[in-house]
């Protein structure tokens, strides 16, 4: 984790992280669908050391916009693709 961060903020830091959870869709249905905290599970409470991390809980709409930029970039992409593979060389 030390060589990732580069000497960032801690606030980047937890800005990116809280990002990457909040776009995790097996995140997003554990706390509001089984509303069960998969952060704060035993598990991985104390073997990841979550125990100082200031966990914002997940949300929908993080996920899907995120699941929605995602698909748009492969689809043009892919549009891309079938446009080359058409044209005669």
């Amino acid at each position: 984790m030390a060589a990732a961060d580069n000497g960032l903020p801690n606030e980047v830091i937890h800005s990116r992280i809280s990002l990457m959870l909040a776009v995790n869709p097996l995140m997003v249905m554990g706390y509001s669908i089984f509303e069960t905290p998969v952060l704060h599970h035993p598990e991985l409470y104390h073997r990841l050391d979550l125990t100082s991390y200031p966990f914002e809980p997940p949300r929908w709409d993080a996920s899907s916009a995120g699941f929605a930029s995602a698909g748009a970039i492969l689809l043009g992409l892919a549009a891309a693709a079938r446009r080359m593979l058409r044209k005669p060389a």
